[in-house]
């Protein structure tokens, strides 16, 4: 109980008794971020608790050596690699190269956005079109109607 109040109710698992304990049964279906049921078997669920306990286990490996914004920002790092990960003004996620430009998102989007782009905010501001995309920003076109 210690140990679950310490680090969480997936340090109660260790890798082999989730493994060897929970194989074979299905855990119930639940509702994905984009309302799609999604059934997670227990061999999924015993990879990410591995996932989870070996962040863990790096974290209490830095802990002396870097700050928990440092730590934060090397896992970052390491996850999401040279990718770029923005929002629609509806919520949806985009992946884009490092480096992109509210114009390589545009024409990621489709075609017809960046031929019709005249401008594009980023959270909520405008900005340029040559405007280097980071991580979390919601990203809106504005295009033109031809009539």
């Amino acid at each position: 109980m210690d140990l679950v109040v310490e680090r969480g109710i997936a340090a109660h698992y260790s890798g082999k008794e989730l493994v060897t304990g929970l194989i074979g049964s299905v855990m119930p279906s639940s509702k994905s971020s984009r309302g799609k049921t999604v059934c997670l078997n227990n061999a999924n669920i015993a990879l990410r608790i591995g996932w989870l306990n070996a962040i863990r286990e790096w974290q209490e490996e830095f802990v002396g050596n870097m700050s928990s914004r440092e730590f934060v920002d090397t896992i970052t790092r390491d996850l999401l690699g040279s990718r770029v990960f923005v929002f629609t003004p509806r919520g949806e996620i985009k992946n884009l190269p490092q480096g992109a430009t509210v114009i390589d998102y545009a024409y990621m989007i489709h075609t017809e956005i960046g031929n019709k782009m005249v401008a594009a905010k980023v959270n909520g501001n405008l900005v340029s079109p040559a405007h280097l995309l980071a991580n979390a920003e919601v990203v809106e076109i504005i295009t033109y109607n031809v009539s």
